[in-house]
């Protein structure tokens, strides 16, 4: 049998659950613990889970600083001012 059902893609809303993304601590301790480091289980490695892989989160948008200069001149009326 050849094709995608021999490949083990599930049917259109049969997706298999996906990991949840964790920090580099929880995989550190789910490493030194022996628990599979996508899933938490006891039994398995990540080599033989049934969870697809976490995605990435997305980078946070870096944070732009403006500057504003205050000027604490007078102001008067000017030619440009429409009355």
């Amino acid at each position: 049998m050849t094709g995608v059902a021999s490949a083990g893609f599930a049917g259109i809303g049969k997706e298999k659950a996906r990991a949840t993304w964790v920090s580099k601590d929880v995989w550190e301790e789910r490493r030194s613990l022996g628990q599979c480091l996508r899933c938490n289980a006891d039994d398995h490695q990540i080599r033989e889970c049934g969870m697809l892989p976490a995605f990435r989160p997305a980078a946070a948008a870096g944070v732009r600083v403006l500057e504003v200069e205050v000027n604490d001149a007078a102001v008067t009326a000017s030619e440009n001012d429409h009355p």
